[in-house]
Order: structure tokens, then C-alpha cells, then sequence
């Protein structure tokens, strides 16, 4: 996949994203006591149990993920991956003078990944 595509991929994964943070925060909006413009005891438990249920969500996924890796070792094949095939990717999370730095997200494991892209025409090679 060329970087051209990776790149409009990644922004249109950034813009999804974007209008989700949009719901969450009319949602905590709504959530708010409309008197003291805080959450209530009910919501504070509510959102605690959601922050809870992502964390575990994301340590299934991590689990998922190494034992996928465990049994291909197990077969003796390497641990090799696709990323057009078996990754998505989403926004860009860093940049640097050499690289790009995007969160993917494994397909079926749901395991989030950092990638770090190079632009091969910045590097020089030291003889």
C-alpha cells in the first residue's frame, strides 16, 4: 500500500474518530446534573464501570493478540503479519523530521499497535 493511500486511510480513521470523541462528550454532556453542572453519584459509577470495562476490553485484545503470535510460533512459523490484510489503520499519533508514527488496530484480535513509517528519501546511508 503506497504511503499516499496510508495517509487518506489514516485521515479518514482520524475523522471517525473525531466525531466519536463528539458523542462521548454530548453524552457526558447529558450526563451532567443540570444544578451543580457535575456528574451525579449514579453517573461518576456508571462511567467508572465504562472506563473498567474498556481497560478489561483492551487486555482481552493485548491477551488475544500474543496468543495468536504464541501459536504460530508453536507451529514453527514466524509471527509475520500483512498490514493491509491484518491491520487498520487509524489517525496519526506522532511525527517526526524522519517518520510518521499511526495507531493501528489488529482485525481480529482488536489489539492497538504503534507504526512507525520512514520516508526513505530523508535517509541517507553512512558509508
Amino acid at each position: 500500500m503506497h504511503l499516499k493511500n496510508l495517509e487518506k486511510l489514516a485521515q479518514l480513521q482520524k475523522d471517525k474518530e473525531k466525531v466519536k470523541k463528539e458523542e462521548q462528550k454530548k453524552k457526558a454532556e447529558e450526563l451532567k446534573d443540570p444544578f451543580t453542572n457535575t456528574p451525579s453519584k449514579k453517573d461518576k459509577e456508571k462511567i467508572k464501570d465504562e472506563k473498567q470495562k474498556k481497560e478489561n476490553q483492551m487486555i482481552a485484545s493485548k491477551l488475544k493478540f500474543l496468543k495468536l503470535i504464541e501459536d504460530l510460533k508453536s507451529k514453527g512459523k514466524d509471527p509475520v503479519f500483512n498490514l493491509s490484510k491484518d491491520f487498520t489503520v487509524n489517525a496519526q499519533i506522532g511525527q517526526g523530521t524522519f517518520a510518521i508514527v499511526k495507531r493501528c488496530t489488529h482485525n481480529k484480535s482488536k489489539y492497538e499497535i504503534a507504526l512507525k513509517t520512514y520516508d526513505k528519501k530523508l535517509l541517507t546511508r553512512k558509508s
